[in-house]
């Protein structure tokens, strides 16, 4: 089962088992439900689309009435949605971007190996992508790395005394600010989230370390 997502509307999507069920937020009555060929992924709502993935495929249902928009066989599970209407997925090999609309392929990312599991965030022009010791930041619109941090630190890089490791935020040249409270540990292991501002201006990372 999935985590579900609530429209502003009052609908709630959730996947259970291999089903997408819609839910009327006030009165718990069900609305509609739809029939896919395996388990549900974590759906994703933008404006009228529910998009969401299976281990095989990924699909957009109109949220109003449950009606299946497209399909594309071979999917990897749906990342985001951003401001366009473009949707984000990633699979094993690659991340790539589909129109929400038509489910068109509109670019995709070839994965550099050793990102491990990566994360997603997005701002009103940028995807930036989040794996092991590493960020880059992918133009929304075509695809294209922007720029990319490649081993952000090293296995010997020492930080300052601190309790904890909060999110840094980027700073106006996109260089990453880091800022520790009283911690020892000193070996990056992965971005533990992304998120951006109100204004998509920032992107804050969230970051796990290991200890000696």
């Amino acid at each position: 089962d999935t985590l579900p997502a609530i429209s502003e509307d009052g609908g709630v999507f959730v996947g259970l088992k291999d089903e997408l069920v819609a839910l009327n937020r006030t009165t718990g009555k069900e609305m509609w439900r739809f029939k896919a060929d395996a388990a549900v992924g974590n759906p994703i709502i933008a404006d009228y689309m529910v998009y969401f993935a299976t281990k095989n495929r990924a699909f957009a249902v109109d949220r109003r009435s449950g009606q299946e928009i497209w399909r594309i066989e071979n999917a990897g599970r749906v990342e985001l949605v951003d401001a366009e209407g473009r949707v984000f997925l990633v699979s094993e090999s690659q991340s790539y971007a589909l129109d929400g609309q038509t489910g068109d392929e509109l670019w995709t990312f070839p994965i550099p190996q050793g990102m491990g599991d990566m994360l997603f965030a997005a701002t009103s022009d940028s995807i930036f992508v989040g794996g092991t010791n590493r960020i880059i930041a992918i133009s929304s619109k075509t695809g294209k790395v922007l720029w990319d941090t490649k081993e952000i630190l090293s296995e010997k890089e020492k930080f300052t005394e601190s309790d904890e490791y909060i999110q840094p935020p980027l700073g106006e040249q996109g260089a990453l600010r880091c800022f520790t409270r009283q911690t020892r540990y000193n070996r990056f292991t992965a971005p533990l989230s992304l998120a951006t501002d109100q204004e998509g201006e920032k992107v804050y990372f969230h970051f796990a370390f290991c200890a000696n």
